[in-house]
């Protein structure tokens, strides 16, 4: 089965208060984990998850990490701490090579390099080994899970001597799925956002009737009814994907609409 995750990509958690509303909502619905996204011109996420870790909770919390912000040493450290406060409830998302929109490299050391894509691939190869073979931490220290997002050759093979776990968007998926199975990956994760309709005439009706202004910025966006959805992540599980990053398929489509829906089909054990 493939194991089920949300991406809080359309409410950004501003304090401690709104990322336990948050929780509270996403709890009785069974992800794996929820991944929190970063910006350099946001608040600090490690920060505000520390003094909101729910310890009844069974999720963990994902947190996207951009190497150019701290550390190796330093990321370390911040792991161990959580760990402290609740042991075994981080993973990771390292994100190397997509920059956020308006993400700017003000105040960060030779930032001007980091404008460079090929740079910060090669920034996020040489932070990694560090970060694995040379830093050193007080325990607790629980390694957690590392997805490396991505689809170039250059983050594929991050991928494969980091954590052997890979990420990325549906579409660059099916596009050559075989480019990401030949490397016989320990987890594949996909990011996908989700319409779920009646039926398809109705889903694909109201994504064409969506303003151009609205539509969402995710350039992986599936639509349709249960059925015809269902038969597509039985498609992602047979072509070797092993999780799935849901969110709903913009900001102004209810996201219970897809809780609702991935809860049925754990309930029938097509995921976990």
């Amino acid at each position: 089965m493939i194991r089920k995750h949300w991406i809080n990509r359309y409410r950004p958690p501003e304090t401690p208060e709104s990322i336990k509303v948050l929780t509270e909502e996403l709890d009785p619905y069974g992800y794996e984990s929820v991944l929190f996204t970063v910006h350099s011109r946001l608040g600090d996420m490690w920060t505000r998850l520390s003094s909101s870790v729910n310890k009844n909770h069974k999720f963990k919390y994902m947190i996207a990490v951009r190497p150019y912000l701290f550390s190796p040493q330093y990321l370390a450290m911040l792991i161990a701490s959580f760990n402290q406060i609740s042991n075994n409830r981080l993973m990771l998302n390292l994100v190397h090579g997509i920059i956020g929109p308006k993400e700017t490299f003000d105040g960060i050391m030779h930032g001007e390099q980091l404008h460079d894509n090929n740079y910060r691939k090669e920034y996020a190869k040489q932070f990694m080994h560090k970060f694995l073979n040379e830093t050193n931490v007080y325990i607790p220290y629980e390694m957690p899970e590392i997805l490396v997002s991505g689809s170039s050759k250059e983050s594929l093979d991050l991928a494969k001597e980091t954590s052997d776990i890979v990420a990325t968007f549906y579409e660059s998926f099916m596009e050559d799925p075989e480019k990401f199975t030949s490397r016989k990956f320990k987890k594949i994760f996909i990011f996908l956002s989700v319409l779920v309709r009646e039926t398809d005439e109705a889903a694909e009706q109201e994504v064409a009737n969506i303003p151009e202004e609205n539509r969402t910025t995710d350039s992986s966006p599936i639509y349709g009814s249960k059925e015809t959805l269902t038969k597509k992540f039985l498609e992602l599980e047979k072509l070797g994907v092993t999780d799935i990053l849901f969110s709903q398929f913009d900001q102004w489509h209810d996201p219970k609409v897809v809780h609702e829906f991935l809860g049925e089909l754990t309930d029938a054990g097509i995921l976990s």
